[in-house]
């Protein structure tokens, strides 16, 4: 039987990934192509997959952008949080390795469903995967998003910088992945110990907000007055800024007067398998025309796939 694409990847990925001790069941930890067509992983007796959520242009009023989010089930269906996911490996070279597995996991769903969209996508980074490796950050990654027919200019890595306290490591590590073309995410700014001048420092193209920040400004003119100011900042950094955590029509308001560039949030939708092509606005049409060529295209790799035996996602 011919080997298919996916598995070529597969094998790749887990004769460079660190190697760790298999699960205490025996279970293989390792990704897979689901019936449904998506990329799934098992990690220590868990089952792995995508989620993703749309970040919208606030001047195009489309989705531009898609932050992949880890979801996991136990052997019984019950959900594990991610933070629990991220808690169990046992040391530095297994915090690369699900981090590894995690990322590439996400990257492959959104490759299979982006079709012609050249949107970016938004990965999170595991803080303890920044401080395993030393100065080879992104090389194996970039390696996998090759033959995966992407570029690490499709991929913003998302750094929450305020878990990560040797600066000059975090710097060596923003530095390392930027050489290779991938765009710098600072997530949850404005929480714990975050400050300015490691914005400075780090130069990141894009500043996510902390969701407590535009919470805070919807019921504190003050606050919002400081929302304001704090986006005309990094703004003058040369980063563009995301507010994220958006749930309600007033929070869009207060984000929208304080400048911000995107907003993403359960207010225009919730993280879901399927990437969300959804309008900001209902009177933006921006999209309209790019879809069908979208799908057209989707439609022929799945063709492709359908040649080598594999079954069509059940979400087309």
């Amino acid at each position: 039987m011919r080997e298919s694409f996916y598995d070529f990847i597969f094998e790749y990925i887990f004769q460079e990934l660190p190697q760790i001790e298999p699960a205490g069941d025996g279970a293989p930890d390792r990704l897979a192509l689901l019936p449904d067509g998506r990329v799934g992983g098992a990690y220590r007796g868990l089952t792995l997959y995508s989620v993703f959520q749309p970040i919208f242009a606030v001047e195009e009023g489309s989705a531009q952008c898609f932050e992949a989010l880890l979801r996991a089930q136990n052997d019984t269906g019950g959900r594990v949080s991610p933070e629990r996911v991220f808690s169990l490996p046992g040391g530095p070279d297994e915090h690369v390795y699900l981090d590894r597995v995690a990322r590439i996991m996400h990257a492959m769903n959104f490759m299979i469903q982006s079709g012609i969209f050249r949107g970016k996508l938004f990965l999170n980074i595991d803080p303890c995967h920044l401080t395993a490796v030393t100065n080879s950050h992104g090389e194996f990654f970039e390696k996998v998003l090759q033959l995966c027919g992407f570029s690490p200019k499709n991929i913003v890595l998302e750094i929450l910088e305020s878990a990560v306290d040797d600066t000059r490591q975090l710097q060596n590590a923003v530095a390392n992945y930027r050489k290779l073309g991938f765009g710098i995410a600072i997530d949850d700014f404005g929480r714990d110990h975050s400050n300015f001048e490691r914005l400075w420092r780090l130069e990141p193209d894009i500043v996510k907000l902390d969701r407590s920040l535009i919470a805070m400004a919807v019921q504190n003119q003050r606050m919002r007055n400081v929302l304001r100011y704090i986006v005309e900042i990094i703004h003058q950094l040369h980063a563009k800024v995301v507010c994220e955590g958006i749930e309600t029509s007033d929070q869009v308001s207060a984000a929208q007067d304080a400048g911000v560039d995107f907003l993403q949030g359960y207010y225009f939708a919730k993280p879901s398998p399927n990437l969300q092509r959804t309008r900001l606005f209902p009177s933006d049409a921006s999209m309209d025309s790019a879809i069908p060529a979208c799908e057209r295209l989707y439609g022929s790799e799945m063709a492709k796939l359908a040649e080598w035996g594999m079954a069509q996602p059940a979400y087309l």
